[in-house]
Parts: C-alpha cells; sequence; structure tokens
C-alpha cells in the first residue's frame, strides 16, 4: 500500500509553503507513525491531522502569516480583557479531544482562547493541578480558534473544529490588495455548521472593527502594549461597550 494517494507543495494566499498529503485513513496512519513526536521537521510545522478524512498537512508560514497571528492574538486579548472578562491564550496546540486517537491528530491553530466562563473554569483547573487542566482541555473546546491564511485544506481545517465543537471561528486572509487583511467571523450553529456573523460574540467586537485592528497591529508593529490596549478600548467605546 502506499503511503499516501497524493502528496502536494502548494501555497496560501500570503505565501506561506504547504505541504498536504491526501489517502486513505489506512494511509495516513502509516505516514503519522513516520512523522515526528513534536509534529515538526525542518521548516515545516504541522497544520492539521485529519486521519478520518485522509489528510495531513504541514506549514512554513511568511513573516506576514506570523504578523497576523500575532495581532489576531492581541486583538482578542485586549477586548476580551478590555471588557471585564477573563481571556485565556492557550497558543496553538493540537487540539485533540480524544483519549484513543495519537495526540498528534487533530488540527493546530493559529491561536485559540478560553473566554469569560470558559476560561475562569480553565483557571480553577490549572489552579487543582497539571492532570485537571489537561481532563478539562480534553473535553472544553476553546470558546474560539483563529486561523491565518487561505490554503488547500482551510476547509478541512474548518469542518475539524466544528465536530470538535469550537463555538467561533476567525479566518484572517488576503484582501483585495495585497497589502490588506481581511476577517471571516462565523459562529458554530445549533445544526454544526459555521455561520458568518457581522459581531464577535466572544469579544463583541465588529468584524469591521476588529479587522481594521488587525490590519493596525500588523504595519505598526513598533506600537507598544499601551498603544494596542488603547486603540481597543477606543474601537470598543465607539461601538457602544461600557469599558469603565
Amino acid at each position: 500500500m502506499s503511503i499516501a494517494s497524493g502528496v502536494a507543495f502548494l501555497s496560501g494566499d500570503m505565501g506561506s509553503a504547504e505541504l498536504i498529503m491526501r489517502g486513505s485513513p489506512e494511509a495516513i496512519r502509516q505516514w503519522l507513525v513516520m512523522l515526528p513526536a513534536d509534529g515538526r521537521f525542518n521548516r515545516w510545522r504541522q497544520s492539521l491531522v485529519d486521519v478520518a478524512r485522509g489528510v495531513i498537512a504541514f506549514m512554513a508560514p511568511t513573516r506576514v502569516h506570523e504578523l497576523a497571528g500575532v495581532a489576531a492574538r492581541q486583538v482578542v486579548e485586549g477586548a476580551v480583557e478590555a471588557a471585564g472578562r477573563r481571556c485565556v491564550l492557550c497558543g496553538s496546540p493540537t487540539l485533540n479531544m480524544a483519549s484513543d486517537t495519537d495526540t498528534r491528530e487533530g488540527p493546530v491553530p493559529d491561536a485559540c482562547f478560553y473566554i469569560g466562563e470558559a476560561a475562569e473554569r480553565y483557571m480553577e483547573a490549572k489552579r487543582a493541578g497539571i492532570q485537571q487542566a489537561e481532563a478539562f482541555e480534553r473535553t472544553t473546546p476553546p470558546t474560539l480558534v483563529v486561523e491565518v491564511e487561505v490554503t488547500s485544506h482551510s476547509a478541512d481545517k474548518m469542518r475539524t473544529y466544528a465536530d470538535l465543537g469550537v463555538p467561533e471561528y476567525w479566518h484572517i486572509k488576503e484582501g483585495r490588495q495585497r497589502t490588506e487583511l481581511s476577517l471571516d467571523m462565523r459562529l458554530l450553529s445549533p445544526e454544526g455548521i459555521y455561520e458568518a456573523i457581522d459581531v464577535s460574540a466572544a469579544t463583541r467586537l465588529p468584524v469591521v472593527d476588529a479587522e481594521r485592528l488587525i490590519q493596525l497591529f500588523c504595519i505598526e508593529v513598533a506600537m507598544t502594549s499601551s498603544e494596542r490596549q488603547a486603540a481597543v478600548m477606543e474601537v470598543l467605546q465607539e461601538t457602544g461597550l461600557d469599558v469603565t
């Protein structure tokens, strides 16, 4: 049996290199055995392992990709904390919530967060110990995941997040002009489908304002944390939220 029925080197809309393998679940399991335990080799890092859908994807992100991810984290944290709610940045872990699968199986977001009540419960679990925190992570999906760049496996990742029950999904893409970014916000419906929204349920930011802040933070990389916080606060006040 071949390891995978299709191996391709592609690129995303921001220029990041993409290595993607597609095949039967059995073929993907064979390939998975040979991958490094940390999900990295050379310049490539794991983006998605979905055995059921028969896909493994790795990326070598560009600087623009990385800047957009950092900017999104700053926008989310700033908006949630300015509104007086708890926000826990979980980084870019492999989201594996099944105890009977390889720990490398699952999507790897560019950023994910526990927000509000979920963040409070996560901090309680962490205070109780490492095992309790790990158990919480395996049973409670992040409140929000952020993906950067359109790739050939973007749709696969979004479906996987829906399967995991992640309530809110942000996708940062290249805008109409190559120097611009656009933001797609989606909320998981009761039917398990992500539907487009104009205002984030997690951060309470309108999509146009979140998009504007991410663009600003990508350009003004020398902004201090206080300047970024002030920019977020100004937007929240414009939307009518009480952030005093």
